[in-house]
């Protein structure tokens, strides 16, 4: 009842607002980050209550994506802050195979299911009292996963993320990076 509360809050008032990606159909798009860590039964009330007002994204990834979830999302995005192009270059035939397995799963209205690749400028867990850093390398990092993960043919990107101090991993422009992220991304 308070994802319900939420939602028709924010539908209410902002459904038509341009911040809102709108290019699914007119429906503003919706991502729905830890659906995995939901059971199925909210996940099945989310999608018949909410699936005709927003476009909805899982947030799933290949060691926990199932095809009964999967069914009440319209796409899927993995959130992979800590993607490291150095140390795992088989991370991006990780990333091509979820790619594959999204799109193998039908729409309940028989259109493919949209996949969107994570993109990331760097990851610093330090920061938050952590022990791995995944360095931004002037941009190269993230220019390195955009090219890797490109190899998934994703319809889109999620970016990771626009102020997510704690893991590192902000674009937004502050002291120590400046515009460097967002440049990168230009």
């Amino acid at each position: 009842s308070q994802i319900d509360n939420d939602l028709a809050y924010l539908h209410a008032n902002y459904a038509t607002d341009s911040a809102f990606d709108h290019s699914n159909g007119g429906l503003p798009t919706l991502i729905m980050m830890g659906s995995r860590k939901y059971p199925q039964s909210v996940l099945d009330a989310f999608s018949t209550r909410w699936r005709s007002s927003f476009y909805l994204v899982g947030d799933e990834n290949w060691d926990t994506r199932n095809s009964a979830k999967a069914a009440d999302f319209d796409a899927d995005q993995y959130y992979w802050s800590s993607q490291n192009p150095t140390a795992n270059a088989a991370s991006f035939a990780d990333v091509e195979k979820l790619a594959t397995e999204v799109r193998a799963t039908p729409n309940p209205d028989g259109s493919p299911k949209k996949f969107f690749a994570p993109l990331t400028p760097g990851y610093n867990k330090v920061i938050g009292g952590g022990t791995s850093c995944v360095p931004r390398l002037g941009g190269q990092t993230m220019r390195d996963i955009y090219a890797g993960n490109s190899g998934a043919n994703p319809d889109g990107w999620t970016v990771i993320s626009w102020n997510e101090i704690d893991e590192g991993t902000y674009i937004v422009p502050l002291e120590r990076y400046g515009t460097q992220s967002v440049d990168t991304l230009n």
